[in-house]
């Protein structure tokens, strides 16, 4: 909530946030990210790029699981289809 001052709480920023990924964007984010900690799991990596692909992983899933990209955001990309 703004008050006087004109600064916007957190929980008022993230109420703002409109999703900017659609459906089938979103279906493909879950599973190239389950997919890529999958394979970090596997073992069959070195701990360096297990971790690399574990965070990347993460990423796709969080979008995923929110619809919301901040880096669609930082790059402007229009939102387009069923978003």
């Amino acid at each position: 909530m703004t008050g006087n001052t004109g600064v916007v709480s957190t929980a008022d920023a993230r109420l703002r946030f409109k999703p900017n990924v659609s459906r089938p964007d979103q279906a493909v984010r879950l599973t190239v990210g389950v997919l890529l900690m999958a394979l970090a799991a596997t073992g069959l990596l070195s701990p360096f790029w297990a971790g690399v692909l574990i965070v990347l992983g993460f990423f796709q899933v969080a979008t995923a699981l929110t619809r919301y990209c901040p880096l669609f955001d930082l790059v402007g990309r229009p939102q387009r289809g069923d978003v």
